[in-house]
């Protein structure tokens, strides 16, 4: 299985103790109903795309939804991926070719899979990029520039790089770039995660980093950031601007067309409070204040370790589970406008979401 950081995974999708509202058979006595928030007909992300295991004995497969869903939804396409492939994180380019990594069973056996835009059925991949360094024994994020070259982030416990290659990359490709070392406060504590990355439209990259995580406990000692590095960064690069949070852990991230970033954050499996998202502001730095914060009293989020924005609608979609033992798989969207507790405008759900890990992406 790919190896997300042990630790933060359970952080982030252990089952918690509280019955959820959805799928718990809980009350809703104690939670107050939100009101629902229009939003605009949508035009701009057509389809969604999820890892999905409809049994244990199967193969993974990569199915994709109408955007929108709702509700029980059965896929419109479906993708097979090898058998003993584990996936973790899947990508699209903005060419529609859809990437995806995991482990397979050998060891050190990382490898990114390149698929055709539109592949399905049993379609083999068109390249296979593979990695076999045991330093960094895991992929936790995958992003793309301008130009269509695929970022990765690295690593396991404490230590952590972010690779770029390029968009031909195929066999045992050589990293264009490497971002490492202690100006790049990628491996600045006792225990680092790097949870997510993303680009804004100047290419400058944008990474979520905690630390401080010990067993399934978040202190008030924890420390997320967010880390603003240049385009073009390479080596033991310093961010050009950074802030903090403290108390929980960050877990996904998003940028709106003003760089407003909307980042997920995880108070911890100790704590009865669900994940929740928070709004920054582009100069944000230092000790961070949020805009705003968007809450799901309803579905109470366990984990949202993917989300994805359409500027085009302004819609934020995200990738949840729900905070119950067991806990349910969700996708949900709403409008980028929301704050306070929020009903989600859709909730598509299907057997077999694979969602604990960054399987989701939007077109």
């Amino acid at each position: 299985m790919l190896r997300t950081s042990t630790v933060l995974r359970g952080l982030l999708a252990a089952p918690f103790l509280i019955a959820s509202l959805v799928g718990c058979g809980g009350s809703s006595s104690s939670v107050a109903t939100p009101n629902p928030i229009p939003v605009p007909t949508p035009t701009g992300v057509s389809t969604l795309y999820a890892i999905v295991r409809p049994t244990t004995q199967t193969p993974f497969q990569v199915q994709t939804f109408p955007a929108t869903s709702s509700g029980a939804v059965t896929a419109s396409s479906t993708l097979t991926l090898p058998t003993g492939l584990q996936p973790e994180v899947l990508a699209l380019d903005s060419n529609g070719a859809l990437y995806v990594a995991g482990m397979t069973g050998a060891a050190n056996g990382l490898q990114v899979m390149v698929y055709a835009a539109g592949a399905t059925g049993t379609a083999t991949p068109t390249r296979t990029i593979t990695m076999t360094s045991a330093t960094y024994d895991g992929i936790q994020s995958m992003a793309f520039d301008s130009s269509n070259n695929l970022w990765l982030v690295r690593g396991l416990n404490n230590l952590y790089v972010i690779q770029e290659f390029s968009p031909t990359a195929d066999g045992a490709a050589t990293p264009m770039k490497s971002i490492s070392g202690a100006n790049t406060l990628l491996n600045s504590s006792l225990y680092t995660s790097v949870n997510g990355i993303t680009f804004d439209s100047d290419n400058n990259l944008y990474v979520l980093t905690n630390d401080g995580v010990v067993g399934y406990a978040i202190s008030s000692n924890m420390v997320g950031r967010l880390l603003v590095f240049p385009a073009n960064s390479d080596g033991n690069v310093t961010p050009t601007r950074s802030f903090t949070t403290r108390g929980v852990a960050l877990s996904s991230l998003v940028l709106d067309s003003s760089r407003d970033v909307y980042i997920a954050e995880n108070p911890g499996a100790l704590s009865t409070t669900p994940t929740f998202i928070s709004e920054y502001g582009p100069t944000t730095s230092g000790v961070a204040t949020a805009l705003k914060t968007i809450t799901f009293p309803t579905l109470r989020p366990g984990a949202m370790n993917t989300m994805h924005i359409d500027n085009a609608t302004n819609r934020l979609f995200a990738a949840m589970q729900t905070q119950n033992t067991g806990g349910t798989n969700y996708l949900i969207d709403f409008p980028t406008s929301a704050t306070g507790d929020t009903t989600p405008a859709s909730v598509t759900v299907t057997s077999g979401f694979y969602l604990g890990g960054y399987g989701f992406d939007i077109r």
